[in-house]
């Protein structure tokens, strides 16, 4: 499974051995090769400015006497090759490419874009963490849709990956939950299938009264305290309203496609944070202050690390202590990575730091993304200004249903209502993940869901088009498609080599996403891959193209649509047959 992430690296490689011959010099790397500027430049580049000071000669001159000596060579993987401000800027023959494309395909089939790079590795990857008794909104999707994405990007690397989510299910906001249902809901029950998100207004109108109560936040703090001595007045009551809102998490994961292979309850673990807070103190690596029980980083640059309060209630820091000791406990993994909103940086940086002073030597990493934004502010589960899953869903889906709908008026309502929930989840996915997670997400549903631009539903519908063309040139929808009469040397056009080189880079980028922790990498690799089909598209003809040419280029087509599909089914996003 490793050829085709070695396609790339191996035409690098070559131009390498190319360079070092008309150089002498042998410790140039695949690595110093490099995308020209501008693609009228050729297809890679390599900067002599590394050779100046071993040969002693202006980068120019280097460039200019490599690129006559490799000309000469007449190697049949270089259309041109060209000398311009110390670059060696080359251009690769079309149908070259094309030749190591359709093997490498050949090889590769359905697992185009897998590798085992990772096979001797073990990780955790937690995510999404929603809170009980609060309502699931953008904002937890985001992290959620994040971490499901690294969990595919880990295994399409042969990594053993669990997926676990966290549930903080004990603290502040479920006391004020519950302190508000009883004062002020006391002979009230919730409307049948919709526990969760009544138990989220419930919550903001407790959240309203510790604001401007000094009393009700008092009795809430009492609320808390007997929720972890497991009062009979208050415990059972905590077990029922938490269950309302598991019912409606599942159902929410159910609809995304999420699935987790192991759950953690902060209930569960804080009465063992609680212990190790005692340990941590006896071994004099924290300390009381003021009441409090504090971990003093401050020579770390860390500041002072809270982890119980005064009154002996825990914190989500008490709870976390225990939580990275009981996920090695339970699993044997090498690496245990949890995702959060970035504002949680500098706060795992502490839980981090007082671990390894702990003597807790695992290998624990921080993955951060900022919040999603609404177009009128931020949003906020405490003023209950949040634009809920269910809700975007639904809008996302309308929209869809309408283009659908105006597309294809010929079609049954089932099948209109089919393809826009495939549309309308895809483009809802899509636009969470293609932006930056390190920067603030401003959703808009109406962008989201458009079929032009970069969207989900663009990239989607260039996999329902080239399903289309199989469809009119007689052809099975089974890809990859693969034809010994298909001639590579018969693509010759510009246009098509650089739709080659896309392809070919996808398990380079598969690679990229998953080391960097940022899906939207890869949302943008899929984007202009279909921008370049469209392209590839306009300019030449496939259906009615003349043998062996037509052969070739559906070949061609078909592996575009393998990687788009793979592509987004890595971002957790389905293709539809026809749109």
């Amino acid at each position: 499974m490793q050829l085709m992430r070695m396609l790339i690296d191996s035409l690098k490689q070559q131009l390498v051995d190319f360079l070092s011959a008309a150089s002498g010099i042998d410790t140039l790397h695949a690595s110093d090769i490099m995308l020209p500027p501008s693609p009228d430049k050729g297809d890679f580049a390599f900067p002599c400015f590394v050779l100046g000071k071993a040969l002693r000669k202006a980068p120019v001159l280097i460039a200019k006497e490599i690129a006559e000596k490799i000309l000469t060579g007449g190697h049949r993987m270089i259309e041109s090759v060209a000398a311009e401000s110390g670059y060696v800027n080359f251009t690769l023959a079309p149908g070259y490419v094309a030749q190591k494309l359709f093997e490498t395909f050949q090889e590769e089939g359905v697992h185009f874009g897998q590798s085992n790079k990772c096979s001797a590795k073990k990780v955790m990857i937690e995510y999404s963490q929603p809170n009980t008794h609060k309502e699931f909104h953008v904002g937890h999707l985001r992290g959620t849709l994040i971490g499901d994405t690294l969990v595919r990007l880990h295994r399409a690397e042969s990594c053993w990956t669990l997926a676990a989510n966290y549930i903080n299910d004990f603290g502040t906001h479920v006391a004020k939950c519950l302190w508000a249902l009883k004062k002020l809901h006391p002979y009230d029950t919730p409307p049948r299938g919709e526990e969760g998100a009544w138990l989220g207004k419930v919550y903001v109108e407790g959240a309203a009264a510790a604001e401007n109560d000094p009393n009700a936040k008092s009795e809430m703090a009492a609320v808390l305290r007997a929720l972890e001595a497991r009062d009979p007045e208050w415990f059972p009551l905590f077990l029922e309203t938490r269950e309302w809102s598991l019912q409606g998490f599942r159902k929410i994961y159910d609809e995304l496609g999420v699935h987790f292979d192991d759950w953690f309850y902060e209930s569960d673990i804080k009465d063992e944070g609680k212990e190790i807070v005692v340990e941590l103190l006896e071994r004099g690596i924290a300390r009381k202050s003021e009441g409090a029980i504090i971990v003093d980083l401050t020579q770390y640059g860390l500041d002072i690390f809270l982890i119980l309060k005064s009154d002996g209630s825990g914190l989500y820091s008490t709870s976390d202590l225990a939580l990275a000791r009981e996920k090695f406990r339970r699993y044997e993994v090498d690496e245990a990575v949890v995702i959060t909103d970035v504002r949680q940086s500098f706060y795992f940086k502490q839980l981090f730091k007082t671990l390894e002073l702990a003597g807790f030597n695992k290998t624990l990493k921080h993955v951060g993304y900022e919040f999603v934004r609404l177009p009128e502010g931020a949003m906020a589960s405490r003023l209950g200004r949040v634009v809920l899953f269910e809700d975007v869903y639904e809008s996302v889906v309308k929209c869809a249903r309408q283009e659908t709908r105006s597309r294809h008026a010929d079609w049954s309502d089932m099948a209109v209502e089919q393809v826009a929930r495939a549309v309308g989840l895809g483009a809802l996915k899509f636009e969470l993940l293609r932006h930056d997670p390190g920067k603030v997400l401003v959703f808009d549903a109406k962008k989201a869901v458009s079929f032009q631009g970069f969207t989900g539903p663009y990239v989607q519908y260039t996999v329902a088009r080239i399903k289309s063309i199989f469809r009119k040139a007689g052809l099975p929808l089974e890809f990859p498609f693969v034809s010994g009469d298909a001639d590579a040397s018969s693509l010759v056009l510009s246009v098509e080599k650089k739709l080659m080189l896309a392809i070919a880079q996808f398990p380079n980028m598969v690679a990229d996403a998953r080391e960097q922790c940022d899906p939207s990498l890869l949302c943008r690799y899929v984007y202009e891959t279909a921008h370049l089909f469209a392209e590839f598209y306009e300019q030449c003809h496939v259906v009615g193209a003349q043998e062996p040419l037509r052969i070739t280029r559906l070949m061609l087509c078909s592996h575009v649509a393998l990687v788009l599909t793979q592509g987004l089914a890595l971002l957790g996003i389905e293709v539809a047959e026809e749109m």
